[in-house]
């Protein structure tokens, strides 16, 4: 995967890949394998990766937001505002490509209101249509 974080291999595995995993013991923070009691649950694979977006975008009915929202380095508000490009593009790019009544849910450190810009961003396209 292109993101680095502790034990997420772990968890994108089992939907990503569609095998079986042994279900968690949640009392005791242990995996029920470990604990004597292994409890296999099949599961077909529902997470995909790929770098075609337009097409993602198009069969989703739920398209999560996460993108680079670091501090403007240049123009106004720089060294303290967000940068809010990366959103914006992507944000276009789902409003070109979304299906009518698909979700878009906002997952990255933003300022308040960018839902507000999200909707505006969304309304103007579908208005240009």
């Amino acid at each position: 995967m292109p993101i680095h974080e502790p034990g997420l291999h772990d968890v994108v595995r089992v939907p990503r890949d569609g095998l079986s995993a042994p279900s968690v013991h949640k009392s005791a923070g242990l995996q029920a394998q470990d604990a004597g009691q292994a409890q296999n649950t099949g599961r077909k694979p529902n997470l995909v990766f790929t770098t075609d977006c337009g097409k993602a975008v198009r069969e989703a009915d739920l398209i999560f937001l996460a993108v680079n929202t670091s501090t403007k380095m240049v123009g106004s508000g720089a060294g303290f505002a967000t940068d809010m490009t990366a959103l914006e593009g992507a944000v276009r790019m789902i409003a070109a490509h979304a299906k009518d009544g698909a979700i878009i849910v906002e997952k990255s450190t933003v300022p308040c209101r960018t839902a507000r810009l999200i909707h505006n961003i969304v309304s103007l396209h579908v208005w240009d249509t």
